[in-house]
């Protein structure tokens, strides 16, 4: 009698290699479909002073996704069927844009895309996990309304400089984003609206919130006031500087150096701040 072979299963690729090669296949279409709406944000990227802050921003966020999703545990295998609803839901805004030809709408539904693959791939966990990565990805897309809230900046900075200055005695006259003193006219520029700062300081405080989670949302709650309040701590100086040693003086190396001191200020703040409520309290005696 031969002895008993043992049963071979016959050659063949596992789930996870077909998984994969699906995945890439899907992702492949999914690029084709975005290449319009890709290059029109990324010519607003490097071409439009109002979105200046929007690549390194938008790269912040993809590091910052990647890290939660390496971090974080394995996601369920299954999720409930209702967890589906969000990807025809982006299919249809991708539609929506692409018939009203709007780079605007269609932009905006690659985030809903990647917010309905989480969502459909991991349930509220993974999507929880990549909530603020999309918040910070949102910030550097371009909008309609972007110029309007970048207007109203410049405007509230001209007033809060100007009301500061008077405080400090200085007479001055002050119109819709000009301040005018001594004989030297100041102009508050979309540049120095405090847009950038405040965009690219919730991208700083998002990375200070994912490493100390402890009071994350008052972290990033401060992210903008901290950035328009120092902003227009920097305008004062300048103005300042100007009328004591002459424009040359801000105009320079004073001004290029201030944003870079005005950024450090700010993220030393948040981290301070992020520190000191991430704090164990003591425990009575």
């Amino acid at each position: 009698m031969e002895p008993a072979h043992p049963l071979v299963k016959a050659p063949g690729r596992s789930p996870a290699v077909a998984r994969r090669v699906a995945g890439a296949f899907v992702l492949l279409g999914v690029l084709l479909l975005y290449r319009a709406p890709a290059r029109f944000v990324w010519n607003a990227w490097l071409s439009d002073p109002y979105y200046a802050h929007g690549l390194p921003v938008f790269a912040a966020a993809v590091a910052l996704a990647a890290w939660r999703l390496w971090k974080a545990p394995r996601a369920e295998a299954s999720v409930p069927a209702w967890a589906l609803l969000g990807l025809p839901l982006a299919g249809a805004l991708y539609l929506a844009g692409l018939l009203r030809a709007d780079a605007y709408l269609l932009s905006w539904s690659a985030l809903a895309l990647a917010a309905s693959v989480a969502l459909a791939s991991g349930g509220w966990p993974r999507l929880r996990l990549v909530g603020a990565p999309l918040l910070l990805a949102a910030l550097a897309l371009p909008t309609p309304w972007t110029i309007q809230v970048c207007v109203a900046l410049q405007d509230g900075a001209t007033a809060a400089t100007g009301f500061l200055l008077s405080l400090a005695g200085i007479a001055l006259e002050r119109g819709l984003t000009t301040l005018t003193a001594g004989g030297l006219s100041f102009e508050v520029t979309p540049a120095c609206s405090g847009f950038q700062s405040a965009v690219s300081l919730l991208a700083v405080g998002a990375g200070i919130a994912t490493i100390f989670p402890r009071r994350a949302g008052l972290v990033l709650a401060l992210a903008v006031p901290v950035a328009l309040a120092l902003n227009v701590l920097r305008l004062v100086l300048v103005v300042l500087i100007s009328l004591a040693w002459g424009p040359g003086a801000a105009e320079g190396f004073f001004h290029g150096l201030s944003d870079a001191l005005i950024f450090v200020a700010e993220t030393l703040l948040l981290l301070a701040v992020a520190g000191a409520l991430s704090r164990p309290r003591g425990r009575a005696a």
